[in-house]
C-alpha cells in the first residue's frame, strides 16, 4: 500500500525535481530517465552517483524492487504537483513504485 507512512519518515524531495507543487503544462512524463545496465547493485549505485538518489532513497527502492539481475533497467523521478515517483522498469513505461509528497 503506497499511502501508509514509512516507517523511516518522510522521505527528501528527490534533488534535481522542480518545486513541490510544480504542474507540467506540455510533458506529462516530466521527470528524470536513466538507464542502467548490470544488475540491481549497480543501477542503484548509479543512481546515487548522478544524484538522482539520496542514499536513503535507494536503499528504500532497493528493498521494493527485488529482482536480483536486470539487464538494462530504466528509472524514472516524476513529478506532478507535489507528489513525487520513482518508477523503476525494464520497460519505458514504468508503473510506479513509490509515491511520496512534500513535507
Amino acid at each position: 500500500d503506497k499511502t501508509l507512512k514509512l516507517p523511516c519518515g518522510p522521505l527528501p524531495w528527490p534533488a534535481g525535481c522542480p518545486h513541490p507543487g510544480y504542474a507540467p503544462k506540455t510533458n506529462p512524463l516530466n521527470g528524470r530517465w536513466i538507464t542502467v545496465s548490470g544488475g540491481q547493485k549497480e543501477f542503484i549505485k548509479k543512481a546515487i552517483e548522478t544524484g538522482m538518489l539520496g542514499a536513503a532513497e535507494a536503499h528504500k527502492i532497493m528493498a521494493d524492487t527485488d529482482h536480483e539481475q536486470t539487464g538494462g533497467m530504466y528509472l524514472r523521478i516524476n513529478q506532478r504537483g507535489d507528489t513525487c515517483t520513482v518508477d523503476a522498469s525494464v520497460a519505458k513505461y514504468a508503473r510506479a513504485k513509490r509515491t511520496w509528497r512534500s513535507g
